[in-house]
């Protein structure tokens, strides 16, 4: 600049109050998060410290060897009006269904009747594993028949022996044949 100019007079965005100022303001910012925060964490801790612990459960005693656990009454069971109740021994029927590429076959139609009789007693459905298990009396002879829509009916003859408590059968099912009556080749 030339001698006998002046220096222009400070504007009011140029003071060295006003250049500080955005940090002032982070300063203060910053000192208020922290009050909030100290005064924030001394109420948590008012209210943890300020409650009286709860009591622990007493410690258990470990069972002595010579003490023996209760037994249950061994009373036989009470008759109904129609006469005495009879317990049935059951038989486990469990089985497997897989179709025609040895893939598990789920949601196949299980039925099982006894020999001598026409209805079926007793139904189910294959899982997603192709598994199945019915619980059925013990003593008879039963006929268990698969089937599923598209695939030949299979049927298996399911005999209970004495001393056995299951049976376990594996089924493959086949595709049913395309003949149609009445067409010629």
């Amino acid at each position: 600049m030339a001698e006998g100019q002046e220096h222009p007079a400070p504007t009011a965005g140029t003071s060295k109050e006003q250049e500080s100022r955005p940090y002032a303001v982070f300063h203060r910012m910053r000192t208020s998060t922290f009050l909030q925060c100290s005064i924030l964490f001394g109420v948590l801790a008012f209210c943890a410290f300020g409650q009286e612990p709860t009591p622990s459960p007493p410690p258990l005693k470990p069972l002595s060897p010579t003490v023996e656990p209760p037994q249950p009454p061994t009373e036989p069971p009470q008759s109904s009006p129609h006469g005495p109740a009879k317990k049935l021994p059951f038989f486990l029927i469990l089985g497997t269904v897989f179709n025609e590429n040895a893939l598990a076959f789920p949601g196949v139609e299980v039925r099982i009747r006894r020999r001598d009789e026409k209805k079926f007693r007793w139904d189910g459905v294959s899982n997603s594993r192709g598994e199945f298990a019915v619980r059925v009396p013990d003593g008879y002879d039963y006929s268990l028949l698969i089937r599923v829509k598209h695939y030949q009916e299979e049927t298996r003859e399911i005999t209970t022996k004495a001393g056995e408590a299951q049976q376990r059968v594996t089924i493959r099912m086949q595709l049913a044949t395309q003949e149609k009556a009445g067409t010629k080749k």
